[in-house]
């Protein structure tokens, strides 16, 4: 998990886009003492919905009246002492009912000490160089974007078959200040979007992203990575290319900028199914009108965590 000393600014910041969010206590086998933040989705505590990762505070207050408290066992799982379900996204695994299909990629960049063009691999600063050559241009902003942003990102999901996050969602994210859009054009026509959250202090995720394939072809995507890479270096930020599913072609072309591969586990109070392998579902979502996948959207991918 993420550790933050006092995560008081990181509560405000989250409750003001997403729900709101619970300090639970969590006492490890060793007696260490932390919270967890968590959120009631429905029948669940999920730490966290929408993150790839949880978040532990480890210097806050004590909790006064938690609606339960979690404490490890000597196996390392997780027990509650309420008849609670929860779900806890973190890089170990906490409990025997899990699924691990996930993995994320994060890049040192505040240990460079070399340009960050040059800490890439041969084949990747070719395609960077190469995506400039073709005449893409890269912006980065926030409200002005957000249109452009969301045409390339709603299209890209209805085309393989996911719900988008809802326009509304963005917006709110942009509010915040710590939630950036990039979009890249050719010829003024945007060919590739993507968003950059700053998660907690010197670490920032990369959460959406998506290319017009059309125009693949000029190393979209390359350059993408590299501007989001460039801004959080900027800000003294490590960054994440975000989470993939494991031996799929986008884990493999993340795997060309040699970063640090973290594997991810969702682990669960009780025995569930993983609703990523419903294909059925994802064939449905298919057969949806463009237009009607717009207006859905915000209905549908707020409960989907």
């Amino acid at each position: 998990m993420i550790e933050i000393k006092d995560a008081s600014n990181f509560i405000v910041n989250y409750e003001h886009y997403a729900k709101k969010v619970y300090r639970i206590p969590l006492t490890y086998f060793d007696g260490r003492q932390v919270n967890i933040l968590m959120c009631k989705c429905g029948y669940r505590w999920i730490a966290l919905p929408y993150m790839s990762i949880g978040i532990m505070e480890t210097q806050g207050e004590p909790v006064k009246n938690p609606p339960f408290t979690l404490f490890e066992s000597e196996e390392g799982n997780l027990c509650a002492t309420a008849n609670v379900r929860w779900e806890i996204r973190d890089t170990k695994a906490y409990s025997n009912f899990l699924y691990s299909d996930k993995v994320n990629y994060t890049i040192h960049l505040r240990d460079l000490t070399i340009p960050l063009i040059d800490s890439y691999p041969p084949n990747v600063r070719h395609k960077i160089r190469k995506a400039y050559n073709n005449g893409l241009i890269v912006k980065q902003g926030g409200e002005s974007l957000v249109n452009h942003f969301y045409k390339v990102y709603s299209s890209r999901m209805f085309e393989i078959g996911i719900c988008p996050a809802s326009k509304y969602y963005i917006r709110k994210r942009i509010q915040n200040g710590d939630y950036f859009l990039f979009v890249i054009y050719k010829d003024n026509k945007p060919v590739g979007a993507a968003s950059l959250q700053h998660t907690v202090m010197h670490f920032m995720e990369n959460e959406f992203f998506a290319t017009d394939t059309e125009y693949n072809c000029l190393y979209t995507s390359y350059l993408l990575h590299y501007a989001m890479m460039q801004f959080a270096q900027s800000k003294d930020s490590d960054y994440s290319l975000g989470r993939s599913t494991y031996d799929s072609s986008v884990h493999h072309y993340k795997q060309h900028f040699k970063a640090e591969t973290h594997k991810l586990y969702w682990s669960f109070s009780h025995r569930t199914k993983n609703i990523r392998n419903n294909k059925f579902l994802y064939s449905l979502w298919r057969l949806l009108p463009y237009r009607l996948v717009l207006l859905l959207a915000p209905f549908v991918s707020r409960r989907i965590y």
